[in-house]
């Protein structure tokens, strides 16, 4: 009953998982899946503030379990994104410490985020932004050349943040020390701040979605070659295809991730 009366909406995500709302530090909504660790380590507080003590774990377990049903059975569906979504006719770029900066044709704004995102651990905050930048200064870090390259990745840039349309990926090839992993930093740090800034090629498709899951911005660093299989599946992450994963290997359940992610390839050859 106390986590029930706590939090501010039990629901579900597009794939069914169980989530809850609550109000957290500085009164901005936190949203966590039931059954993650920070949400019980908040249940687990909010007894100990209550009650003066923590209670069994086997409660914990217990109350964690009718707020997954009341959730699955009662609750609304709220499709969740990775740092940008599209939301009563604004764009909205979260800030990782549950704000967001909410963008319309006419002006944007940083305010508290309403349920849209998921969180994930290797997220770290972005900066708070401020009126007045350019983007052009971007290209003194990074070594293009030719002034159809510094267009082309500017608009590559920009477009990276518009939800719903389909993301091709972005190649850098060059020799040895040609700032290929550093540009891919640049632009990690720029877009979707996370650790790790860029992955290695993955092995399977199960460690590409796992990756890409989790990572807006998803980097493959240092390739010398592509497999058709990760050819494929890059396709797939530009224009929102699905994935299907088994949710557990003891059963015949299924995920299917939709997932459109910003992508990019880095090598010494053009793979």
């Amino acid at each position: 009953g106390l986590l029930k009366e706590s939090t501010t909406e039990l629901f579900l995500d597009e794939y069914g998982k169980p989530f809850a709302a609550f109000k957290g530090a500085g009164g901005l909504l936190n949203v966590w899946p039931i059954r993650s660790s920070t949400f019980r380590q908040w249940a687990s507080k909010l007894a100990y503030n209550t009650w003066g003590k923590v209670p069994y774990p086997e409660a914990i377990g217990s109350a964690l379990n009718t707020l997954e049903g009341i959730a699955t059975f009662d609750g609304k569906c709220h499709p969740l994104a990775v740092r940008v979504a599209r939301f009563d006719n604004a764009i909205w770029y979260d800030l990782g410490d549950w704000r967001a900066v909410k963008i319309t044709p006419h002006e944007w704004t940083v305010t508290a985020s309403p349920i849209l995102f998921r969180r994930f651990p290797q997220q770290t905050p972005q900066v708070e932004p401020t009126y007045g930048g350019d983007i052009k200064t971007f290209l003194n870090f990074v070594p293009l050349k030719g002034t159809d390259n510094e267009i082309l990745f500017l608009t590559y840039i920009v477009a990276a943040l518009v939800p719903g349309i389909p993301q091709p990926p972005i190649i850098f090839h060059g020799q040895q020390g040609s700032a290929k992993s550093f540009t891919f930093r640049l632009i990690k740090a720029l877009l979707d701040p996370a650790q790790p800034y860029c992955s290695s090629p993955p092995s399977n498709i199960a460690d590409l979605v796992q990756y890409a899951s989790k990572h807006y911005v998803a980097f493959l660093d240092n390739m010398s070659h592509l497999p058709d299989w990760l050819s494929d599946a890059l396709c797939r992450l530009c224009t929102g295809d699905g994935f299907s994963k088994r949710q557990l290997y003891t059963d015949d359940d299924d995920i299917v991730y939709s997932l459109r992610r910003v992508t990019g390839i880095n090598g010494r050859n053009l793979v």
